[in-house]
């Protein structure tokens, strides 16, 4: 052992000089992960992150169980769509055929929307009433479309209206085939028969699904 002239051991005096790496590397660690939190609090002032946004959403997500329809008959049924954000926007209703399944594709004219186009704030909620009026004649079978609401987005300069996101709910429907006095049954008769089915679908939606249904014959 090798005493210093103080009388003091000199290897004990040098290992007191050195300093603590594990201490230090800690101090410097603690120091990194400081900057990163005083980052972080920094840029969530900015304005970017508390930006509002609006939406889109519809219900219900699907409509079956309509009664199947005549050539001359339309069925009109209530749908909500709402604002889920908090910027007001715009908003346009229209029907899309959907390609690639069993059913039909019906032609987008035959569905009308009141109302097609409005506004809503955020959190708001409007309902919207979608008539399909299939024209005479229309083939006989079972069709799907989509009815979607869109968000529509400020105009840009030097272009029209910009289409925004947009949520859709599927709609089931039949037609009926047209009414004959086959076998020998009078046509009265059967479409005293099919009316009464009607009704009986028509109730049965409507505590199912909590829909509003509505059957018009075209004058």
């Amino acid at each position: 052992m090798r005493t210093h002239p103080d009388g003091v051991d000199t290897e004990d005096r040098n290992r007191r000089a050195l300093p603590n790496r594990s201490t230090s590397s800690l101090h410097r660690l603690l120091l990194v992960i400081a900057g990163l939190a005083a980052l972080v609090i920094a840029a969530g002032t900015g304005p970017s992150l508390v930006s509002a946004q609006a939406g889109v959403g519809i219900d219900p997500g699907e409509i079956a169980g309509l009664p199947p329809l005549a050539g001359d008959e339309s069925v009109s049924v209530a749908m909500q769509v709402r604002n889920p954000g908090t910027d007001g926007a715009s908003y346009e209703m229209i029907a899309q055929p959907l390609a690639g399944e069993a059913e039909l594709q019906p032609d987008p004219t035959w569905f009308t929307f009141e109302p097609q186009t409005f506004d809503l704030d955020g959190g708001e909620a409007v309902e919207v009433q979608m008539t399909i009026a299939p024209p005479e004649g229309t083939d006989a079978g079972d069709y799907l479309a989509l009815a979607t609401a869109q968000l529509v987005l400020p105009e840009a300069e030097g272009s029209g209206a910009q289409v925004g996101a947009a949520v859709a709910t599927k709609v089931y429907f039949t037609m009926s085939p047209a009414e004959s006095s086959d076998g020998g049954v009078p046509v009265w008769a059967i479409g005293a028969a099919a009316g009464v089915v009607a009704i009986g679908v028509i109730v049965l939606a409507v505590k199912r699904s909590g829909l509003s249904v509505s059957i018009n014959r075209k004058t």
